[in-house]
């Protein structure tokens, strides 16, 4: 788990960071999306529900193998889920 006092990261420069909370949501909106429930999904990439419950409300970290699992699962690139891309004002390139 992350420390409570470490900034959000972003693996892009010149975007901006994600939030574990943020990236829970995503998750979640991306098994909707999918048309997964959320115990199939966690059994398609050896988690057990209730981690993957806790990956979407934001109360736990989600790792590398289990972002790119879920990421493949749900057919969303990993960049889709981790950044949140900077609104450049019109006329501004």
């Amino acid at each position: 788990m992350r420390p409570r006092n470490s900034a959000p990261f972003s693996l892009w420069p010149n975007d901006m960071p994600i939030t574990q909370q943020s990236l829970g949501t995503r998750l979640q909106d991306a098994r909707e999306a999918a048309g997964l429930l959320l115990e199939l999904s966690a059994q398609t990439i050896e988690i057990s529900p209730e981690r993957l419950a806790g990956l979407e409300s934001g109360e736990q970290s989600v790792n590398s193998l289990e972002i790119h699992r879920l990421a493949k699962l749900y057919k969303v690139t990993l960049r889709s889920l981790l950044v949140i891309q900077e609104e450049v004002p019109d006329g501004v390139a």
